[in-house]
C-alpha cells in the first residue's frame, strides 16, 4: 500500500514506479482507499517495511498491512469492486510517467532490474544509458 498526500509523491508517480518494477509497461488496475476505512476493519500498518520500486521517495511512503482478517479483506475487496472504486492507469500514462521520472530524476537506469523492462525502455528512450 502506498500512501497519497502529504507532500509526498503523486499517484501516477506511484503507479509509474511501480510498473517500473515489473516486466512490462502494460497498464496497473488500482484501488484508493481511505486509510481510516481500513483502520476501521481493524486494519495495522507496517512503514518499516518500504516499497521495491526504483523511486527511493515511493518506497518511503510504502506500508505493509499487517493485521486484517480474511473475512474483512474479502469484505474491502468486495465492496470496492461493487462501487466502482477500482481504477486504471493505461500504459500510454505510466510510459510518460516513466519517462517524466527519468528526466526529473526520480530514479535511475541503474534501479531498473528486469532485462524485459531495460528493453522495452531502450526502445522508448534510445539515448538512455542501461
Amino acid at each position: 500500500m502506498y500512501r497519497l498526500g502529504n507532500g509526498g509523491p503523486d499517484l501516477l508517480r506511484i503507479l509509474a514506479a511501480c510498473a517500473l518494477g515489473r516486466d512490462n509497461l502494460e497498464r496497473i488496475d488500482y484501488i484508493v482507499i481511505e486509510r481510516a476505512l481500513l483502520a476501521d476493519l481493524g486494519a495495522e500498518f507496517d512503514a518499516s517495511a518500504e516499497g521495491k520500486t526504483p523511486d527511493a521517495t515511493v518506497n518511503k511512503v510504502h506500508e505493509d498491512v499487517v493485521v486484517i482478517t480474511a473475512v474483512k479483506l474479502i469484505d474491502l475487496v468486495h465492496g470496492t469492486w461493487e462501487s466502482e472504486k477500482l481504477d486504471r492507469c493505461e500504459k500510454k500514462d505510466l510510459v510518460d510517467g516513466g519517462v517524466s521520472g527519468f528526466q526529473n530524476g526520480f530514479w535511475t537506469p541503474d534501479r531498473v532490474k528486469s532485462p524485459k523492462m531495460k528493453d522495452s525502455l531502450r526502445r522508448i528512450l534510445p539515448d538512455l544509458k542501461l
